[in-house]
């Protein structure tokens, strides 16, 4: 009798599947957003893969905009409006923002290789870098993560079906429909379900954190109320531990090599952190050998910049502190060894 039913089971999901999949594809787009072409990835209710979003956009815009400015580094880039950089490059520059959340150095490769494959002109470059950047140089495959095939040379195929099978888990079908009959953001849909819209710009990928409207309505009470979020203890004189080795280290190089063809302006920023941990002085020293120690910029020196107001939580910093950053940069330049 149990096998029966097994097999009966096991009929009706072959049966059903199709229908499924089509009711998928044509009624609920999210999931098959590496299928279909939009103008705008801002509308989907799952959180989505920032490579896929960031160069189709470029792709949707660079016969038009002639991007010729970018911004390369994690989610961290947030803080790094295109808006503003704009007014430190010339008139005629357009930028993008072209990131990933836990973004590595490969990719960060990847994607300046895939511009100078595809005939971009690589005029200006904001290279944006913490620790993490370095610390896993695999590239990696998983949804959140993986690269287009214009970038990574893996198969279309490939692509598709780690979205697809992601897709049709648990972890993210139940929520998603959840979400999608519903309309309730519920607790572990986090990382999953974007309950925000239009927070990601369509043409620059500019973004647009909904906690600015929070600050604004709590004000100090943002960093007060809720003592978990920042009540840390703090050292001001610990250095992270050396994660530029040779693998690292070559792939610096190998960006070098792509910004001297086209001669292009790039500015690195070592991004400060709440923790106010200093970057490693040697991983510094070769940054700079390989770019040039004035076009390096170490904030983590600084500690007035780990300041809790200029931080959403302890990872992200907002983009008050992005411009403070851009203006010392381009205006007011600081000694990246200071």
């Amino acid at each position: 009798m149990k096998k029966s039913f097994l097999t009966f089971l096991l009929k009706c999901i072959i049966i059903i599947s199709p229908f499924l999949i089509l009711f998928v594809y044509y009624y609920l787009e999210d999931p098959f957003m590496v299928i279909h072409k939009y103008r705008n990835y801002d509308k989907s209710i799952l959180v989505l893969n920032s490579n896929v979003v960031g160069w189709n956009t470029y792709l949707n815009h660079k016969d038009s905009l002639k991007y010729d400015s970018f911004i390369f580094g994690n989610s961290c880039t947030m803080a790094f409006k295109c808006s503003d950089w704009g007014k430190y490059l010339d008139a005629n520059d357009h930028a993008i923002r072209l990131y990933c959340e836990s973004e590595n150095i490969s990719a960060i490769y990847y994607k300046l290789n895939a511009l100078d494959e595809g005939g971009a002109n690589i005029k200006n470059i904001l290279l944006v870098v913490d620790n993490s950047i370095f610390e896993q140089a695999a590239i990696q495959y998983g949804a959140r993560r993986i690269l287009t095939p214009e970038i990574s040379n893996i198969s279309n195929f490939e692509f598709q079906s780690t979205f697809i099978q992601a897709f049709f888990t648990p972890k993210y079908f139940v929520k998603y429909i959840d979400y999608k009959i519903f309309h309730k953001y519920r607790r572990g849909m986090s990382g999953i379900i974007n309950p925000y819209k239009n927070t990601i710009d369509s043409v620059n990928c500019d973004f647009y954190s909904p906690l600015e409207l929070e600050i604004e309505k709590k004000k100090e009470k943002y960093w007060t109320e809720d003592e978990g979020r920042f009540k840390i203890t703090r050292e001001t004189d610990i250095e992270q531990p050396e994660v530029i080795n040779v693998r690292e280290k070559s792939i610096l190089e190998d960006i070098k090599v792509i910004c001297q063809k086209h001669d292009t302006n790039i500015k690195v920023i070592i991004t400060p952190n709440f923790y106010r941990q200093r970057f490693n002085t040697n991983d510094r020293t070769i940054i700079e050998s390989i770019f040039g120690r004035s076009n390096v910029f170490d904030f983590s020196q600084i500690p007035e910049y780990s300041d809790k107001h200029y931080f959403y939580e302890k990872t992200h910093f907002r983009p008050i502190l992005g411009e403070l950053m851009l203006k010392q940069v381009y205006n007011n330049p600081i000694q990246s060894s200071n």
